[in-house]
Order: structure tokens, then C-alpha cells, then sequence
């Protein structure tokens, strides 16, 4: 007599079990085999890696890139330059650009590098009153700072305006000297002027210690009838030299 399995028959539905792990292992691989075989990788080589660091330089916004370039042509002046990228870097190229080539739009002149110093003839004064002035050869850089206080300082020993900067003719004259000069406004004079004389005061307190003074007070009345007097400090220094500073102007 022969028996049938019930669960073999046809008619009995077969209870599923759950996949074991080597089992789970083969399908998650069969789907990363799959998954490399829709989406293709991108291998990048060691050229293309360095295509971007090589155009890193400035100089590339103005020169064409050649792989392998031996020389470039100047797109401004049209001269040829020597170089080797891949051996020298792009050194010539930017020293072409920055002090070489002037239509060049990074053209760096010497006169306008502010660290550049130039040998300019200058007058120095021979002596304290200043009415002497000897002709030096001496390094000379332009400083806006300086010249700030040369004006105020010229305001101040001969008595002139501040307004003096407001005058058509003495603006032509400053452009005509030194063109990068930049005038301040009167306002701006009158800061510079009392700032000269808070530094000059603590300059002449330091010069008066120690020292035994005679002073001598000085009267006058204006065309405005209006009274002043100056007060002065008279002394010997070390050197047996007259020394005369003014102490007060009321």
C-alpha cells in the first residue's frame, strides 16, 4: 500500500521558510553586481585629477592652457614667453603680467608699490629757524600720513587758513607737485593741527624738566583792537645754545 506525503499534494499549500544567512549574503552581493552593472563608475585618473590645480594660477585668466606648453603668447603685447609648466610652474607667465607687460590689466608699477623706495633730491633745513635748506640725496617713499602734516605744519609756522585747501590755485599747484597727493578738508586740518600741538606739548613738558628757565611775556593789539600776549621760556642748554620755546598764546 502506498502512502502520499499530504504536504506533496497539490492541493496543500507549502508553508514558506525563512531564507538562512548565506542565503541573505548571495542575493544582497547578486544586487551590488547588478547595481555596478546599471550605474557606471567614473575612474578618475592622476591627469585629471591635476587638470584643476594646474588652472589655479592667476595666469589663466589671461593665457590659454596648452597640456604640455613650452611657451605662451602674451594676449596683450603679444610677446612670446618661455616657460615649461609642467617643469618650472607658471612663474614666468606672472612675473610677464605683473612687471613686464604695462597694457597688462595686474601691471604693478614700481612708483606705485608703496614699499618701493626711490633716491629723490630733498631739502633739509640747515638750522632751527629753517630759513637755510641744503639739497640731500636720500631714499625717498610717498606717505599720505606725511604730507597730512606738512600741511597742517605749514598752517601753523605761517599762519595760514585753514581754508587754504578750498583755494583753487594751491589745489592746482599740490596736483601739479605730486598728483597721488590727497587733500583733506579744512575741518580735517584743524584735527591735525591740534593733534600737533597735544604732541608738542608732551615733547616740550619733557624738555623743561630738569631745566632752569627765564620767561618773558610779550604784549600787542590787532587792527581789530583786540589785545594778546605771548608767553616765552627762555634757556642755555648743554651745548651753551639760546633756547627760546613758546609756553602760552592768549
Amino acid at each position: 500500500m502506498e502512502f502520499n506525503d499530504p504536504l506533496s499534494s497539490p492541493g496543500i499549500l507549502k508553508k514558506k521558510l525563512p531564507p538562512t544567512q548565506t542565503e541573505r549574503q548571495q542575493e544582497h552581493g547578486t544586487s551590488q553586481v547588478n547595481q555596478k552593472h546599471d550605474t557606471p563608475q567614473v575612474h578618475e585618473t592622476a591627469d585629471a585629477k591635476n587638470e584643476t590645480s594646474k588652472r589655479k594660477s592667476f595666469v589663466w585668466d589671461h593665457f590659454t592652457y596648452v597640456e604640455n606648453m613650452t611657451e605662451g603668447k602674451c594676449p596683450y603685447c603679444k610677446k612670446i614667453i618661455k616657460c615649461h609648466v609642467r617643469r618650472n610652474g607658471t612663474s614666468a607667465l606672472g612675473n610677464h603680467l605683473t612687471n613686464h607687460c604695462r597694457t597688462s590689466p595686474v601691471f604693478k608699477s614700481k612708483t606705485s608699490n608703496k614699499k618701493q623706495k626711490t633716491l629723490e633730491a630733498t631739502f633739509a633745513p640747515k638750522n632751527q629757524a629753517g630759513n637755510e635748506c641744503e639739497r640731500t640725496l636720500q631714499a625717498y617713499s610717498f606717505s599720505q600720513e606725511r604730507s597730512r602734516e606738512a600741511l597742517a605744519r605749514m598752517c601753523i609756522k605761517d599762519n595760514r587758513p585753514f581754508s587754504i585747501v578750498d583755494d583753487e590755485g594751491f589745489v592746482e599747484y599740490v596736483c601739479e607737485i605730486n598728483p597721488r597727493v590727497k587733500l583733506p578738508s579744512r575741518w580735517t586740518v584743524a584735527r591735525d593741527c591740534l593733534s600737533i600741538y597735544v604732541k608738542e606739548a608732551k615733547a616740550l613738558k619733557i624738555l623743561l624738566k630738569g631745566q632752569r628757565v627765564s620767561l618773558t611775556t610779550d604784549t600787542w593789539t590787532s587792527v581789530q583792537n583786540i589785545n594778546y600776549m605771548c608767553l616765552t621760556a627762555h634757556w642755555v642748554d648743554e651745548d651753551w645754545n639760546l633756547v627760546k620755546k613758546i609756553l602760552n598764546f592768549c
